[in-house]
C-alpha cells in the first residue's frame, strides 16, 4: 500500500490488523518488519526505481510507504502469523513523519505519563513509540526499554533523526551518499539500492577473524555502517552526527548494598525482564544449554507461566556423532542431561532435543551469507542455531536467550574471577603455603607491583596473540596495521586488564563494542520469529553496573554468586554447582570429516582464488582441510573456529568482491 500524502492531510497507519481466532476472540495480527527511508539531499523527489529496489531487497507480505518530495520512507512486512509484538507504525502529517518497527516493554510504565492511561493498553507498541516521541521528543530515547528503532522526518527543517534501542536484538543501518541518505534495519534492503558501494571493510573482516571487536558502527561493507545500541542519528544540513545517548559508564559502584539486598533486587528485576518478554501471540520458547544464563531465563519463564496454568518449551541443542575423540574432555558435550534438570523443578517445561541432520556445514555457511549478509562470527555454531530457530519458528513466535548473561547476571568470566580476587597483600595461611594455586594467587601475586604483573602479561601473550587461534593473512595485518590498531583499542584481556572488575563489566556491556542482536535480528527476520535476550534489559544491566564485587565474588572458586545465590531454589542444584562449560559444536570436526568432496572443492576455490592469499593464510588453511579429510583425530580443536571463520570471510569475499 503506497500513500502518497497531500499537503495539510493527517494520516496514521497502524502497520497491525486485527484477527478472529478459533474461539472468536480479536487479537493483534502482528508482522516482522523492516523500516526503510531514503532522503534526497539535493531536495529533490526520490526516484521510483530506488524505492522499488528497496522494497524488492526483503521478501514481504505487504508494505506501507509515504513519499514527501525529498524524503520517502515506509516499512516492509513478513507476516509471520501471528507473531510477537515486533509492531510498525508509520505516521505523517504536513511536517512530520515517523515510522517505527519493534516492541516495547515497558508499556505499563510509560502509559502513566499520557492523559488516558487505559487507552494504551489498547494500542501497539508502534502507536505508544509515537506518543512518546510527541510527547518527549528526542528525549524519548531514555524512556523507551525494549526491541526498537524508529526514524523522524522533519521536511520544514529538512531534518533527520534516527534511533534504536539500549541493548535490544535490533539493527539498523545507514549510507551516506553524496547526493541521498538511505536507511533500513535490514542489510539486504540497503544492498538493493543501486547506487549502494559495496566495498569491503577490511578492517571488519580481520576483526571477525581475530575476535578483536572494532567499532560497532562497522560492518563488513566499508561504506554502509551500523548505529549501534544506545546511539541515536542527526542529518541535518547534509552533515551526520552519530552519538550514544546511553553509555556504561556513567554508572558507579554502590559499595552500601549487600550481597542479600542485591539478590532481592535482582530477583525482581530478573524476573520482570523475563516476565514482560514472554507477550506473545503464539507463545515464547527459550533456549536451554547446561550453563547459567539460558538455565536463569528458563526457569524464570518456566515459574511465571507455570503460576498462570500455561507451558514452555524448551530447545536444546544437542550433538549428531560420538565427539569423545574430538572434542575437548574438559566440555560438557552433551547437555542434555543436565538440561532435563529442570523438569524435576517444572513440570511444565517440555525440553525439545534440537540435532541438526547430517548436512555439509561448508553448504550452510556459503548460505549464511544471505542470512547476514556478512561472515559469521560464530562460523562453527551456525548449523545448530538455524536449526534451532528453524524448529522453534514453527510453533512460537518469540524466543528467549541468556546470549548476553555473561556480562550481567552471571558476571565476571573466570579470567577476571582469578584476577580481582587476589588480595591487596599477602595472606600468609597454613593452607595457602601448603598447594601451589594459592601460594601462588593469594601470596605471590600480591607481592608483585601491577605495572610488572601488566608487562609480564603481555610478553606473555607476545605481541600477535590472535595467531594462535586466527587464520588470517599476515599481508592483511599488515596492510592495516592490525598490532596497532588493537593494541590502541586496549583490547581486553590480550593486551591490558581494566583496573576493576566494574570498569571490565562495563567495557563487556558497552553498546559500541558488543552488541549480540546483531546477528540475532536477521535470524529473527529470515524465520519469523523474535529474539530476545532478558539478560541484557537496560534496568537489569544499569542495576549490575551499580553493584560492588562482594555481590559477584568471593574468591575465584566462588564467583558468578548473583545468578548462583539469586536463583537458589528456582534452578537445579546441579546447575548452580556447575563450572564446566557446555560445547554445543562437539561434533564440528566429524560433521566436517563427513563431507571430504566439499573440503576437496574448497580447497581448489581457495588455491584458484585471486583474492584468498590477501586475505587468509592459506598454508594454514590448506593444512587443516588435509588433516579433516585424512586424520580428523589429529584435528586441534581450537582450531576449528578460526578455520571456519577463515572460510566464513571467504565465503563472503566470493559474494561481493
Amino acid at each position: 500500500m503506497n500513500m502518497n500524502i497531500p499537503s495539510k492531510v493527517i494520516k496514521i497507519a497502524d502497520t497491525y490488523s486485527l484477527h478472529r481466532t478459533a474461539e472468536g476472540k480479536l487479537c493483534y495480527l502482528y508482522t516482522m518488519s523492516v523500516l526503510y527511508g531514503i532522503l534526497n539531499k539535493k531536495g529533490k523527489e526520490i526516484p521510483a526505481s530506488y524505492l522499488q529496489a528497496m522494497q524488492q531487497g526483503f521478501a514481504y507480505c505487504s508494505s506501507f510507504q509515504v513519499n514527501q518530495k525529498e524524503y520517502a520512507a515506509g516499512i516492509l512486512q513478513k507476516e509471520s502469523f501471528p507473531a510477537s509484538g515486533n509492531d510498525s507504525f508509520l505516521h505523517a502529517d504536513e511536517v512530520f513523519m515517523f515510522h517505527s518497527v519493534g516492541r516495547i516493554d515497558n508499556r505499563s510504565d510509560l502509559s502513566r505519563f499520557f492523559p488516558h492511561p487505559k487507552e494504551m493498553d489498547n494500542v501497539s507498541d508502534g502507536r505508544i513509540m509515537f506518543e512518546a516521541w510527541k510527547k518527549w521528543g528526542k528525549e524519548c530515547v531514555h524512556r523507551l526499554y525494549g526491541d526498537w528503532c524508529f526514524a523522524v522526518y522533519d521536511s520544514l527543517n529538512h531534518d533527520l533523526f534516527l534511533a534504536r534501542d539500549h541493548t535490544g536484538n535490533t539493527t539498523l543501518f545507514f549510507y551516506d551518499h553524496p547526493d541521498y541518505f538511505a536507511f533500513a534495519s535490514s542489510m539486504k534492503v540497503m544492498l538493493a539500492l543501486p547506487f549502494c558501494d559495496r566495498s569491503v571493510n577490511d578492517l571488519k573482516l580481520a576483526s571477525l577473524m581475530t575476535t578483536w571487536k572494532c567499532h560497532a558502527s562497522h560492518t563488513s561493507f566499508l561504506h554502509i555502517h551500523n548505529l549501534p545500541p544506545g546511539y541515536c542519528l542527526h542529518q541535518k544540513n547534509n552533515s551526520v552526527e552519530v552519538k550514544p545517548y546511553w553509555t556504561p559508564y556513567r554508572y558507579e559502584v554502590n559499595p552500601s548494598i549487600e550481597r542479600e539486598e542485591a539478590l532481592v533486587l535482582f530477583r525482581q528485576l530478573f524476573f520482570e525482564a523475563v516476565s514482560c518478554r514472554l507477550r506473545a501471540q503464539k507463545q515464547a520458547a527459550v533456549t536451554l544449554s547446561s550453563g547459567l544464563d539460558s538455565g536463569a531465563v528458563t526457569a524464570a519463564a518456566a515459574w511465571i507461566l507455570g503460576q498462570a496454568g500455561k507451558n514452555l518449551d524448551a530447545y536444546t541443542a544437542i550433538p549428531l556423532y560420538d565427539e569423545k575423540n574430538s572434542a575437548p574432555s574438559h566440555r560438557i558435550h552433551n547437555e542434555i542431561h543436565l538440561a532435563e534438570e529442570y523438569k524435576k523443578l517444572f513440570p511444565n517445561l517440555n525440553i525439545h532435543k534440537v540435532q541438526p541432520p547430517a548436512v555439509s556445514i561448508l553448504s550452510l555457511l556459503k548460505e549464511s551469507i544471505d542470512v547476514f549478509h556478512e561472515p559469521f562470527s560464530a562460523a562453527s555454531n551456525y548449523h545448530w542455531i538455524d536449526h534451532l530457530f528453524r524448529e522453534a519458528a514453527l510453533s512460537h513466535d518469540v524466543l528467549l536467550s541468556g546470549q548476553s548473561g555473561n556480562q550481567t547476571i552471571s558476571w565476571p568470566f573466570q579470567i577476571y574471577a582469578s584476577l580481582y580476587s587476589v588480595p591487596k597483600k599477602p595472606e600468609i595461611t597454613l593452607e595457602n603455603l601448603s598447594h601451589l594455586h594459592p601460594f601462588k594467587n593469594r601470596i605471590l601475586l600480591p607481592l608483585i607491583p601491577p605495572s610488572i604483573l601488566h608487562l609480564y602479561r603481555y610478553y606473555k601473550k607476545g605481541t600477535t596473540p590472535w595467531r594462535n587461534f586466527s587464520m588470517i593473512s599476515p599481508h592483511l595485518e599488515k596492510k592495516i596495521s592490525l598490532a596497532t590498531q588493537i593494541k590502541t583499542s586496549r583490547w581486553f584481556p590480550p593486551f591490558t586488564f581494566a583496573p576493576t572488575l566494574h570498569e571490565a563489566q562495563a567495557r563487556h556491556i558497552d553498546p559500541s563494542l558488543y552488541q549480540p542482536g546483531y546477528y540475532h535480528a536477521p535470524l529473527s527476520q529470515v524465520h519469523g520469529i523474535q529474539s530476545l535476550d532478558p539478560t541484557i534489559d537496560i534496568r537489569l544491566a544499569e542495576f549490575c553496573l551499580t553493584l560492588p564485587d562482594h555481590c559477584y565474588l568471593s574468591s575465584p572458586q566462588h564467583c558468578r554468586l548473583l545468578v548462583r545465590e539469586g536463583m537458589k531454589n528456582f534452578m537445579p542444584a546441579a546447575i548452580l554447582a556447575n563450572t564446566a562449560r557446555g560445547q554445543q559444536s562437539s561434533d564440528i570436526i566429524i560433521r566436517l570429516h563427513t563431507f571430504p568432496d566439499d573440503l576437496r572443492t574448497l580447497e581448489q576455490e581457495l588455491l584458484s582464488s585471486p583474492f584468498a592469499r590477501d586475505y587468509l593464510d592459506l598454508p594454514r588453511m590448506i593444512n587443516y582441510i588435509h588433516l579433516l579429510i585424512e586424520k580428523p583425530e589429529k584435528c586441534p580443536f581450537s582450531d576449528v573456529y578460526g578455520f571456519l571463520r577463515a572460510v566464513s570471510v571467504f565465503f563472503f569475499l566470493q559474494k561481493y568482491l
